[in-house]
């Protein structure tokens, strides 16, 4: 647990970092007024098909990332490519507003506070049991969601960032 407990405090702290510069860097621009989106039938199909795959990827990867290093990050970037390709063939401005209306923003803080939470714990109680089982697996599984979590909602931002304030070519 120690182990994979480190990993996921600093792949928190490497993309939270990453997202607070992609956002810092975007303070300075302006939006662009017209964003096209893709709307080729056959594209907006396939895009909506590949994303689909990704968010099962993504379920399927948060779910039992933790079998593999690296699992829950993996699990939050397909999360994120999805969201990615339906911001590219759907209409930004509305899922921009949803991201505001929803405050996603303050959802993936909370989740970064959850996980530090989480590891503070864990780091102080080491060997904690519950019903006779190391409370180890269960954090394990945990940490793998949430890290998945953060990563999708992290992509989620700097995708309609960039989308926002570059367009999308």
């Amino acid at each position: 647990l120690r182990n994979r407990l480190y990993d996921t405090i600093f792949e928190v702290f490497v993309f939270t970092l990453a997202v607070l510069g992609v956002q810092y860097a975007f303070s300075f621009h302006s939006t662009e007024g017209d964003i096209f989106h893709i709307n080729d039938p056959t594209m907006v199909i396939l895009a909506r098909i590949a994303a689909m795959v990704s968010a099962l990827i993504f379920l399927e990867l948060a779910l039992r990332g933790h079998l593999a290093p690296g699992g829950g990050f993996a699990a939050g970037v397909a999360g994120g490519s999805a969201i990615g390709l339906v911001a590219l063939t759907g209409n930004v401005h509305a899922l921009y507003d949803f991201y505001q209306r929803r405050h996603i923003a303050t959802v993936e803080k909370a989740i970064v506070l959850l996980i530090l939470l989480v590891a503070v714990a864990f780091l102080c109680v080491p060997d904690a049991q519950l019903a006779g089982q190391p409370i180890s697996v269960a954090a394990i599984v945990l940490l793998n969601i949430l890290i998945a979590s953060k990563v999708a909602i992290g992509s989620w931002t700097i995708v309609l960032l960039f989308i926002r304030h570059r367009g999308l070519l």
